[in-house]
């Protein structure tokens, strides 16, 4: 497409942004804050989250694909480690996360 300056006060573009977002909690089963969630595609971290006072996290992008979500917290160990979200047309919530023995 080709935008003349005397076009562009009339050009409307959206775009659809999506979504990956969950929860992580504690061994007692709490909501467990402070911890470090990374996105990660094609092997480069393309984002990080950290989590609220709730154990909620979220991450907002624009661009559909295969992405790898990896909680971190240093002495923590979770299951699962990571999660593979495909995100083609919609969001994805329910990535949960939950802190295990070491």
């Amino acid at each position: 497409m080709t935008v003349k300056s005397k076009d562009i006060s009339r050009q409307n573009f959206t775009c659809k942004r999506f979504q990956v977002s969950g929860m992580v909690k504690d061994r007692k089963n709490k909501p467990f804050p402070e911890v470090t969630v990374y996105l990660k595609q094609g092997g480069s971290t393309v984002g990080s989250s950290t989590t609220d006072a709730k154990g909620k996290y979220a991450f907002g992008f624009y661009n559909t694909g295969i992405y790898i979500v990896v909680p971190f917290k240093e002495g923590s160990r979770f299951d699962p480690p990571r999660i593979e979200a495909t995100i083609t047309q919609r969001s994805r919530g329910n990535v949960n996360f939950r802190e295990i023995q070491q």
